[in-house]
C-alpha cells in the first residue's frame, strides 16, 4: 500500500495518532485494509457502517480538502429515528436499519434536511480538515458507528481509511507445574 500510495506514511508515522490508538486500545494493534477516498465536491457516502468480524474500529484520515461526517452509534440513530416518527420503537428502527432495502428509511437518513438538522442538534456532525482523523468504533454489528460523509468545498478531497485490528500477541506462556 505504501508503494502505491506514499501518503500512507502520513498516517503510519503520525506519533500522536499512534499514541492515542495505543492508549484507547490498551493492546498492540495494526492498521490495515487501507482504502483511498477521492470525493468530488458534494460527493461522499450515504449512511452505512463498517462492522467486520475481528475489527475494533476504523480510522479515517483527511489528507486534502474537507469532509462533513454525520456519525453516531446504531442505537442512537435508532432513538432519533423513533423521535422523528420513522419507527414506533428502537427495536423496529434497528430492524429497519438492518434490512438495508427500506427505501423510505433510506430517504429519511440520507436525503431529509430536517433529519440532518436533528442529527446536528444531537452532536452527530463533525467536520474534518486536512490533517484531521476520526475514529469510529465497530466492535460488532450492533456496536458500530453508522456514518455518512459529504465532501465540502469546491475541490476534490483525498483521504484514507484503515481498519483497526488488535494484534494477536501470541500464545500465553504456560506456567510451571
Amino acid at each position: 500500500a505504501r508503494r502505491a500510495f506514499p501518503e500512507c506514511a502520513a498516517i503510519d508515522e503520525c506519533a500522536p495518532l499512534q499514541t492515542m490508538l495505543a492508549g484507547l486500545l490498551g493492546r498492540p494493534f495494526r492498521l490495515s485494509e487501507r482504502i483511498l477516498y477521492n470525493n468530488a465536491p458534494n460527493g461522499g457516502a450515504v449512511f452505512h457502517h463498517d462492522a467486520e468480524p475481528g475489527q475494533s474500529g476504523v480510522c479515517f484520515s483527511q489528507l486534502e480538502g474537507r469532509t462533513a461526517w454525520l456519525t453516531l452509534s446504531k442505537r442512537r440513530l435508532a432513538r432519533i429515528l423513533v423521535r422523528n416518527g420513522a419507527a414506533k420503537d428502537e427495536r423496529l428502527a434497528i430492524q429497519r436499519l438492518d434490512r438495508g432495502e427500506d427505501r423510505e428509511l433510506w430517504q429519511c437518513i440520507n436525503r431529509d434536511e430536517s433529519f440532518a438538522q436533528q442529527l446536528s442538534a444531537h452532536g452527530a456532525v463533525y467536520v474534518l480538515e486536512a490533517g484531521d482523523s476520526i475514529l469510529l468504533p465497530s466492535q460488532a454489528f450492533d456496536d458500530c458507528a453508522w456514518h455518512s460523509v459529504i465532501a465540502l468545498g469546491d475541490r476534490p478531497s483525498l483521504a484514507h481509511s484503515y481498519g483497526i485490528f488488535l494484534r494477536d500477541v501470541g500464545p500465553v506462556a504456560k506456567r510451571g507445574k
